[in-house]
């Protein structure tokens, strides 16, 4: 199975947009990507491995799905997880197993799992640094994470600090916060840790968006085949669906078969609405009519 593209999911004046990630310097992001929905006072956004997303309002912590209904504030149908303290928490990031961490204004990390419930309570640890390092997460409150953390980046990474964020495909992405260049590149190591000679510009004035993430693609855009496995399944629902009648005159018994359609729609961030025709081929065996 293929691995699902990165989408690239940004909000700008509160109005939370997503797209594939740009190319080269000629794709227009904002232009081509698709408005999702309204995060009216949003401060924080970011998704959990498994596509979650999870926001920060005031002070409290609201999670809930990709927003895909245009007109509509994501906090209304959202579930509030946390209920205080949320303000005060510079940048927020899970690790792939999904463990959330959380980074105070003052340099202190918290780690633990993201919160389900309002009433969890949530706390467990950052540096502020012109270097880039890196380490294995800490494992205890008096770990001294930076004095033991190495270095893979020597200077000019605070300017490149307004999104630093590594995408599904293992890639480095930064954007200036001067004047929103974004980047693409191999993430530096101890060994080479030249990232701006070799990351790729991509695009321009991503600093306009105050809140960036990346999560996986799992909008479905068409279905090749439908396959029924009734053995397996689980009825949620029934209802009558009329067929033409058709009379046989035979001493023996016929067989025959119809052909039962339906459209159903559902919502799509990409399109806004994807059609699915599920067709059910039913073998019917007729006994004879006199």
């Amino acid at each position: 199975m293929d691995t699902p593209d990165a989408i690239l999911f940004v909000v700008k004046v509160y109005i939370a947009k997503a797209g594939l990630p740009p190319k080269n310097m000629q794709d227009n992001f904002d232009v081509r990507s698709t408005v999702l929905g309204k995060m009216n006072a949003v401060t924080k956004i970011v998704f959990n491995p498994a596509g979650d997303l999870y926001a920060v309002r005031g002070i409290e912590l609201y999670r809930g799905s990709m927003p895909s209904s245009s007109n509509q504030d994501w906090f209304s149908t959202a579930k509030r997880v946390g209920k205080t303290d949320w303000d005060k928490y510079k940048c927020l990031f899970f690790d792939p197993q999904g463990v959330l961490f959380a980074a105070t204004k003052n340099g202190e990390l918290y780690k633990g799992p993201a919160p389900s419930n309002e009433n969890v309570s949530w706390l467990y640890g950052v540096t502020d640094n012109d270097k880039l390092v890196m380490r294995s997460p800490p494992t205890k409150p008096d770990d001294d994470w930076l004095s033991s953390s190495t270095t893979i980046g020597n200077s000019g990474w605070r300017v490149l600090s307004h999104f630093i964020a590594v995408s599904h495909d293992n890639d480095l992405w930064c954007v200036d916060s001067r004047n929103g260049s974004i980047y693409k590149g191999p993430i530096p190591t101890k060994d080479d840790p030249n990232y701006q000679k070799k990351a790729v510009q991509l695009g321009w004035g991503y600093n306009a968006y105050p809140f960036m993430s990346f999560t996986l693609d799992k909008i479905m855009e068409g279905i090749v085949s439908f396959e029924f496995l009734p053995d397996v399944g689980k009825i949620l629902s029934q209802n009558v669906e009329v067929v033409q009648s058709q009379i046989y005159k035979s001493s023996s018994p016929l067989k025959h078969t119809f052909t039962v359609s339906k459209t159903e729609t559902a919502p799509s961030p990409r399109s806004m609405a994807s059609h699915w025709l599920l067709v059910q081929r039913c073998p019917l065996m007729l006994g004879s009519h006199l």
